[in-house]
Formats: structure tokens, C-alpha cells, sequence
């Protein structure tokens, strides 16, 4: 029975993400699950529980990072590991479909229901926390050298990720927004280590 309900969830994630929660009717829903409107409803109780659900399963499973495994031995070391990590989402993002814009759905959902702006809030959060961290460990090595303190230096690491990330409502999600941030960070990086 699991089964039949992801079938339904991913389903429903593809088409919230192609299309957005307004666009996408119960009747698309049930088309692209191969599901019944009774077994619709014996899983989840309206379309907005459903939208909730995916919203949920989006952040969880592809915009959560651990920064505790990430590697802690050098800002360097922590920019290719979070990019490591950033393009692994990227890739199972993909196993979702084409034409999808990710930031409009956690968009959506985190403005209407407060449980997934709090998820993201956290997240957030422990995103800041973590460069503010790896920077200071740079700054203590030697490593680090500009004199911008950290909190600005995070900023400027996170803002460049959102704004890569604000270009992918253009577009879908895709292994060159990897890329652009790749070259991104490792140029800010080579200009805060002189």
C-alpha cells in the first residue's frame, strides 16, 4: 500500500513542479498516478494535503544538507564537499522529469503552510551557521584573510547560491547551475584566501 501512496506523492510532485499547485487539478493527478479518485482520497485527504506532502518531500530529500558530514579541514575542502553534496541533489532532482522549477513549489508551499517555512527557516539556519563555522576554522589556519568578518563572507556565499538558484526559474534544474556555482565560489574563495 506504501507503494501506491508514493506512486500517487511523485506524481503529484512532478506536476506541482511543472505547473504549480493553482494549474494542477485532481483529475491530472489521478491520469499521471494511474489511480483511482477512491484510492486518491484513502491516501490523502484533498489535493492540498498532497501538495503539503510533496512540499515536504522536496526539502527533505533534496534540499537538506548534513554540513555535519561535510568535510571540515579547510573552507576548501568544506566548498567542493557542499558542491559534491549540491550536485547529488541536482542528480536526483533530475530523476524527477524536465521543465520543473523547484523554488516555485517550496515557494509557494513555505508562504501558505507554516510547517515548511519553518523546514526551510532551519535549514537556512544551519547554512549560515555552518560557513560562519568553517570560515572562523579558515580565518584561526591562516587560510582565511580578508578582513570581511564571517557572517558577511557566509552571506556572500549563500547570496551567490540563491541568486544561481533564482536563474534556475528560467530554466530546469540541471548539473550547468553546478557548474556556474562551482567556478562562482572557488573564485570568491581564491579572493578571500589573498
Amino acid at each position: 500500500m506504501k507503494d501506491t501512496r508514493n506512486i500517487i506523492l511523485l506524481a503529484g510532485l512532478r506536476l506541482f513542479l511543472q505547473k504549480g499547485y493553482k494549474e494542477v487539478t485532481l483529475q491530472d493527478i489521478l491520469e499521471a498516478s494511474g489511480q483511482a479518485k477512491g484510492t486518491f482520497y484513502y491516501y490523502f485527504k484533498n489535493k492540498w494535503a498532497l501538495f503539503e506532502e510533496c512540499a515536504k518531500y522536496i526539502i527533505v530529500n533534496f534540499m537538506t544538507v548534513n554540513f555535519g558530514k561535510l568535510p571540515n579541514s579547510s573552507v576548501k575542502d568544506f566548498i567542493d564537499g557542499l558542491l559534491a553534496a549540491e550536485s547529488r541533489a541536482y542528480k536526483r532532482m533530475a530523476s524527477l522529469g524536465e521543465n520543473f522549477k523547484i523554488q516555485i513549489l517550496v515557494g509557494q508551499a513555505s508562504v501558505r503552510i507554516p510547517e515548511i517555512a519553518l523546514l526551510v527557516k532551519e535549514q537556512e539556519k544551519k547554512q549560515l551557521s555552518a560557513w560562519e563555522k568553517i570560515l572562523e576554522a579558515g580565518r584561526t589556519s591562516g587560510e582565511i584573510r580578508i578582513s570581511i568578518d564571517n557572517a558577511e563572507l557566509a552571506s556572500l556565499f549563500i547570496t551567490i547560491q540563491e541568486g544561481i538558484s533564482a536563474k534556475q526559474l528560467k530554466s530546469v534544474a540541471n548539473i550547468n547551475t553546478i557548474e556556474q556555482l562551482t567556478v562562482s565560489w572557488h573564485n570568491l574563495y581564491e579572493i578571500i584566501r589573498k
